[in-house]
């Protein structure tokens, strides 16, 4: 009868902590904050190796939905770059990048086409063109737009200035088509966080992101940095901007 009467308590006790327990109340769009004390710089000893730069926040999101959903193949909408076929009818449609029939020729020969938004094709340059290749030559150049909800985190560079002033450091800057910087230098992608996909459940912790780079020391060297940095919930929300504390490479140098 001992063994039946402490399990009847224990699950009185279970109805009563349920009951009183009141999930917290956080507003649907993401909070962030950065952890300055556990941003890091991790150099790779190898000579070929990636280094990472480890960015840690904490967050809180009222319906818990931070974080990319993989789906695999992943759908023509939701990929990093929009590459279009143009039909008869002068419409056009997303298509992988080897179909894609939008090329610099094409430009060259419609001057007068526009994009739907009223705009004729861009000038050459690495915001907007991406070489096709065959068997690893060059066979076009494409026309192509980055999808802006692609990457959920973005992820400014300040340089200070000999005033105390910061300036936005920009990779594009000075590089010129086909030699173009890597789009991910701005941008991550943060998966899923939540453990039950499709409930409107509150969700708080840590976001622990190690961006891997090769050279990222060397552009940087001995500057003083600070970076910013906002998330992007999957109904677009976007939290509020972060910035970190002012540092150096060397000065957040540690083991991983």
């Amino acid at each position: 009868m001992r063994w039946i009467r402490n399990i009847g308590l224990g699950l009185v006790l279970i109805v009563v902590v349920n009951a009183c327990f009141t999930p917290p109340d956080f507003p649907i769009t993401p909070q962030i904050e950065f952890i300055n004390n556990e941003l890091k710089f991790i150099k790779n000893p190898a000579p070929q190796g990636n280094d990472t730069l480890r960015i840690v926040l904490k967050f809180k999101d009222g319906d818990g939905d931070v974080g990319i959903i993989p789906v695999n193949p992943i759908p023509l909408v939701d990929r990093e770059e929009y590459f279009y076929l143009l039909n008869s009818n002068g419409q056009l449609s997303l298509i992988e990048k080897e179909q894609s029939n939008l090329t610099f020729r094409f430009k060259r020969l419609n001057p007068n086409f526009r994009l739907p938004n009223g705009k004729p094709l861009p000038e050459l340059s690495c915001d907007n063109w991406s070489e096709k290749k065959v068997n690893n030559r060059v066979v076009d150049t494409i026309y192509y737009e980055l999808n802006p909800r692609y990457y959920n985190m973005s992820i400014e560079y300040f340089t200070k200035n000999n005033n105390g002033t910061f300036t936005r450091f920009d990779i594009k800057e000075g590089r010129f088509f086909p030699n173009c910087a890597d789009g991910a230098f701005n941008g991550a992608r943060i998966p899923n966080l939540s453990k039950e996909i499709g409930k409107s459940t509150p969700l708080d912790g840590k976001i622990t992101f190690n961006y891997l780079t090769q050279g990222i020391d060397f552009i940087f060297s001995i500057k003083t940095l600070k970076l910013k940095v906002y998330i992007v919930d999957r109904a677009g929300n976007k939290s509020n901007e972060v910035e970190s504390k002012e540092f150096t490479l060397q000065s957040i140098r540690g083991g991983g």
